[in-house]
């Protein structure tokens, strides 16, 4: 075999659930993914949307960066930082958040415990990125979405919010500045409506202390593949009510950007992905 070919393109999530490992092609990467297929927790797995939304983020990102930069320059805040950051809710495999960083981006990656020590943790940990000044890292954390935002903690190495656990930085909070998200996403996650509502409340959260210091809204996109639509649009008319603007971005773009990502996938592979650009608009929320 040439040791110089190019390696094959993925394959959709769904034909590759009974692989316990995956050499994943991202762009001019390869990761290789574990994940389990035992009905535990659907987050073990790799999905669709998140396949999806990593190339169509990978499209735009020269985009988005340029709009950071903008900002940043025409803005008041004095921002010492290089490199734009963003967080993964539910980040399962970790595909997302690996992608983001090849693409430049500082992110932390999270999920519920086990979650995090099944496959996210050994898949970040297994698939350092090269850093340079063209790429970014990936932290690793638990983040409970049931865990109210008034206990969330940022000085702890394992999580942000775990139950049964106290919030670490209260004694001395008005000492620490919180970290804030130019980019927030989450992929495959609104299947359950209970779990949907505190999704959007723990993207709210962060978006609320992303407003107080910018005065502008970060980049939030959500990715999934609408198998419930009773869930789906109640999750996104929660978002309406609690002050974001939704928008699906065009299916035409989003198979734009597939494709420019090496994917010749058939339209009935990925045909229900649905990709939603939210965008905090409501600054009354934020006082």
């Amino acid at each position: 075999m040439d040791s110089n070919a190019r390696p094959p393109p993925p394959l959709p999530a769904h034909e590759t659930k009974g692989e316990s490992c995956l050499a994943y092609t991202f762009l001019q990467n390869q990761f290789n993914l574990i994940q389990l297929d035992n009905g535990t927790s659907n987050g073990t797995s790799l999905w669709l949307g998140s396949q999806c939304l990593s190339l169509y983020l990978a499209d735009i990102n020269s985009a988005l960066q340029k709009k950071l930069k903008h900002s940043r320059k025409n803005g008041s805040e004095q921002n010492i930082r290089v490199k734009p950051t963003a967080i993964e809710l539910g980040s399962g495999v970790g595909l997302g958040s690996l992608a983001l960083s090849s693409l430049g981006w500082d992110v932390i990656a999270t999920d519920t415990p086990y979650v995090v020590a099944s496959v996210l943790a050994p898949n970040v940990a297994g698939n350092p990125i090269d850093e340079s000044s063209f790429t970014g890292s990936v932290q690793v954390r638990e983040l409970d979405w049931t865990v109210p935002s008034s206990q969330w903690t940022w000085t702890s190495s394992e999580y942000i919010a775990r139950q049964g656990e106290s919030n670490l930085d209260a004694p001395q909070a008005g000492n620490i500045e919180h970290p804030i998200f130019d980019l927030i996403i989450s992929s495959d996650t609104i299947y359950d409506p209970r779990l949907a509502a505190h999704l959007i409340d723990t993207i709210r959260a962060l978006a609320l202390s992303y407003w107080r210091r910018r005065k502008r809204s970060p980049f939030i996109y959500l990715a999934l593949e609408n198998r419930d639509p009773d869930t789906v649009t109640g999750a996104l008319q929660k978002a309406r009510r609690d002050g974001f603007s939704v928008n699906r971005v065009p299916h035409d773009q989003v198979a734009s950007s597939i494709a420019r990502g090496g994917i010749s996938w058939a339209d009935d592979d990925w045909d229900d992905i649905e990709i939603w650009k939210l965008s905090l608009v409501s600054s009354e929320l934020c006082t």
